[in-house]
């Protein structure tokens, strides 16, 4: 046991670079959205950087990250930063503007995901370029879109969560509230409790799913454009 963790640290390391820095995005995007309707809560906070530093949970960024590369082999990675402060009595419109400061944390996942994708179809064109490190750039956009989906579910405390309150009609939206108090517990209930109870965690691979049917499409358009270039 011990012998196959040692043999996955640079696995696991890099795993974990690759969270923090997907999460700075992540949260900039939050605190970027938020300050652009007028909400600097965020950026009196300190968090409105990609300065890594700033947005670092120790369970989250850090704990998390690892305890999955672990015990997956290397294979799966995510986790969740410092949640950036927005006040909600300083927007005009608080229910549908925390839907857009919600939606743009998964946005800039999707963008960041693509960007990557971009460069990583570039790369694979020239020759002489190591085939690890083209691995590795495709990682990182898989769970830049991992992380996009996996923040999509409609639970809170995650950004799925605002974004279906937003859309919702107001006596619906107050309906839906109700669900808020119990969102942690399902949450923690997919990641640690759904693995230890069946074979396969269903939440997780129909994520998982969905995330590579969006990698596909978006590598997809990539190559088409880079092929009439």
């Amino acid at each position: 046991m011990f012998n196959d963790i040692v043999a996955i640290v640079p696995q696991i390391i890099i795993n974990t670079i690759i969270i923090i820095i997907l999460l700075t995005f992540h949260e900039y995007g939050h605190a970027r959205i938020a300050n652009l309707f007028g909400d600097r809560t965020a950026e009196y906070a300190g968090r409105m950087t990609l300065n890594p530093a700033a947005h670092i949970d120790p369970i989250g960024t850090l704990f998390l990250p690892i305890f999955l590369s672990i015990t997956s082999g290397g294979r799966a990675s995510f986790g969740w930063a410092k949640p950036v402060p927005v006040d909600p009595r300083m927007l005009k419109n608080p229910k549908r503007d925390m839907m857009f400061i919600a939606g743009a944390g998964p946005f800039m996942n999707f963008g960041v995901a693509f960007i990557i994708l971009a460069i990583h179809r570039t790369l694979d064109i020239k020759t002489g370029i190591p085939r690890e490190l083209l691995f590795l750039v495709q990682q990182a956009a898989f769970i830049s879109i991992f992380l996009a989906v996996f923040n999509l579910i409609p639970l809170h405390p995650l950004d799925g969560y605002s974004v279906v309150y937003g859309l919702l009609p107001n006596q619906l939206a107050r309906e839906f509230a109700k669900t808020e108090k119990y969102g942690f517990i399902i949450l923690m209930a997919i990641i640690f409790l759904l693995p230890w109870i069946l074979p396969v965690n269903p939440v997780m691979s129909i994520l998982g799913a969905m995330a590579a049917k969006t990698f596909s499409v978006m590598d997809s358009i990539i190559t088409s454009v880079l092929l009439r270039i």
